[in-house]
């Protein structure tokens, strides 16, 4: 474990969060700690709404469970449970950018334009 004692090494810069209807459960948790603590912009669309963590325990034949061991409530925001993560900037992607969005730069990403508008202007 390292702790960081030192302010000088601190990010102090502007952060941006994009989010869709994929991301989930700790991407989530991220996110939100993000906007929570570092005054975080989140951009894009609202998250898939997935608060629990689970554990797989696979058996010797071959099968497996997903049993859900924990249940994540912000201490300083909104549970975003089966509800997902509301983005301080709502951008949609059509159907056409969704299916070519790992291909998207920043001429052709409406959420990424945004997020760099956000950061520019903090």
């Amino acid at each position: 474990t390292f702790i960081e004692t030192d302010d000088a090494a601190t990010l102090n810069k502007p952060i941006t969060v994009i989010t869709n209807a994929n991301t989930a459960c700790l991407a989530e948790i991220f996110a939100v700690a993000l906007r929570n603590h570092a005054d975080a912009a989140i951009v894009g669309s609202i998250t898939a709404g997935k608060s629990q963590l689970q554990t797989t325990q696979s058996f010797k034949d071959g099968s497996a469970v997903s049993i859900s061991t924990a249940y994540i409530i912000p201490t300083e925001s909104e549970d975003f449970g089966d509800v997902g993560v509301k983005p301080d900037y709502i951008v949609e992607l059509t159907a056409q950018q969704a299916e070519s969005i790992k291909f998207a730069d920043k001429t052709t990403d409406p959420q990424l334009q945004k997020a760099l508008e956000i950061v520019a202007t903090k």
